[in-house]
């Protein structure tokens, strides 16, 4: 068989750079992706979506999902994390403006494990804080 494989038991994790979210031709593309591949858990970064126009895009793209964002009123969304809450469960631990890290709960097989998304800077300075936030995480985890 070719194409995608997926383990049976494990619900598919996405992560997309999406620039452009904020058009609505673009949130079709995305409405169509996820219904097609099912995924239980996406991330899209590069998203570029104000802060207060998120919960309208998530609406038209995720519809009844769970989600977490980093954008905040100076920073335009980088990293939007949206989970399917029969599929997933998940917990943001920590985030920063170039990641969002969490810990998930996969329901199907009640496996727990940690996620980091990360859309770094595109300046080598400004990615000195991104590292030592991965340093930091990679430090305190105590399990997948």
């Amino acid at each position: 068989m070719r194409g995608a494989w997926a383990h049976p038991l494990m619900d598919r994790i996405v992560c997309w750079n999406v620039r452009g979210m904020n058009s609505p031709h673009k949130q079709e593309d995305i409405r169509l992706f996820l219904h097609k591949q099912s995924p239980g858990m996406v991330s899209f970064i590069e998203t570029k979506v104000l802060e207060e126009n998120m919960a309208q895009v998530v609406g038209r793209v995720c519809n009844n999902w769970q989600w977490a964002h980093n954008a905040d009123s100076v920073n335009r969304g980088r990293v939007l994390v949206c989970w399917h809450p029969q599929k997933y469960q998940f917990q943001v631990l920590f985030h920063s403006d170039q990641l969002i890290h969490g810990k998930a709960l996969q329901l199907s097989t009640n496996k727990q494990f940690y996620i980091t998304f990360v859309y770094g800077r595109n300046l080598e300075a400004q990615r000195i804080p991104l590292w030592e936030d991965l340093v930091s995480i990679s430090s305190n985890l105590d399990a997948p």
